[in-house]
């Protein structure tokens, strides 16, 4: 899928995700992983600004940057947006406290180069949130056969593992502070995806309170260091 084609796709998706609330009620991350008062905040991959509506709940000082231009417009209501690839962003180095990505980096041809972006627009001491597909869930399977069927809407999406996006951060001067499963709502509309995404959605759920495994998506919670500074501490499960 080319950049144009990406765009394209997000422009035409832009009403399904407006359609989302901004109340934290409505989104499942740990309180913890939210930004704190007073901080600068950045989200990458802001869509129609959602989380940015949450994070205005917190803090008055919120930015955002997408690849979509009419979600870029959409977003400008909660505040500052720019256009633009978080493979490339739009922003200086070190200048956010809390930067977050939300189902975004998977998506793209370089997610390292992604991973690296997010690490260089946050300050030394902040903090990044990144939430991406769990290799782990029920849900990553059905999406793999789904991707190779042709039949995936969104064109590639790499799978990750905790310790596999942990050790792509620590190159990067970041360090693992928590890493959780949190639950993957199905927004499929289609009546047979909609089945097929509740089954998985179930299963993900049993799991995770039964075995105590991964479950939904896996979000990743980090401090940044410089480059090579200390070690990461392990991820722990919630």
């Amino acid at each position: 899928m080319t950049q144009a084609e990406l765009r394209r796709l997000w422009n035409a998706e832009s009403d399904k995700y407006l359609a989302r609330g901004s109340a934290l009620a409505d989104f499942p991350l740990p309180l913890d992983f939210l930004p704190r008062p007073h901080d600068k905040a950045l989200d990458v991959g802001c869509g129609g600004g959602n989380y940015m509506g949450i994070y205005r709940q917190i803090t008055t000082r919120v930015f955002g940057v997408d690849f979509s231009d009419s979600m870029t417009r959409a977003a400008a209501r909660y505040g500052d947006v720019l256009q633009g690839d978080v493979q490339q962003l739009p922003v200086k180095d070190g200048v956010f406290d809390y930067t977050s990505s939300h189902l975004v980096i998977n998506h793209v041809p370089d997610t390292y180069a992604a991973l690296a972006e997010l690490a260089r627009v946050t300050k030394n001491g902040g903090r990044l949130v990144v939430v991406v597909p769990n290799r782990l869930s029920v849900l990553a399977a059905m999406r793999a056969v789904m991707i190779q069927l042709g039949r995936y809407p969104l064109g590639p999406c790499r799978h990750y593992a905790a310790a596999t996006l942990g050790a792509e951060g620590q190159g990067l001067g970041l360090l693992i502070v928590r890493a959780c499963a949190i639950p993957k709502v199905p927004t499929a509309t289609q009546p047979l995806r909609k089945v097929a995404y509740w089954i998985g959605y179930l299963l993900d759920e049993a799991v995770r309170r039964v075995y105590g495994l991964w479950g939904g998506d896996l979000a990743m919670l980090f401090e940044k260091r410089g480059a090579g500074e200390g070690r990461p501490c392990a991820a722990s499960a919630a």
